[in-house]
């Protein structure tokens, strides 16, 4: 059992302790690779039964692209479909 200790940088200086398998990690990745990208970080979790979606900013040629969200993790349970 991996326990995660999360610290909130500020004044009041928080602390959350979790349980690793309690997160659902997640990347958004673009449908087309060679001819846009995306900026910035674009992995990020959910846990309990909220997300923190990164800002998205696709760069690249002109045209329509499509956003798809690849599952990392999902704690202790499998799964066979990576994509969203």
């Amino acid at each position: 059992m991996d326990i995660v200790l999360i610290y909130f940088g500020s004044e009041s200086d928080m602390y959350f302790l979790t349980l690793l398998n309690e997160f659902t990690f997640f990347r958004v990745e673009i449908d087309d690779p060679y001819n846009a990208a995306i900026v910035d970080r674009p992995e990020s979790y959910c846990i309990d039964d909220s997300c923190i979606f990164p800002p998205v900013k696709v760069v690249g040629n002109p045209g329509n692209y499509k956003l798809r969200f690849r599952l990392i993790s999902y704690g202790d349970y499998s799964f066979n479909k990576k994509f969203l």
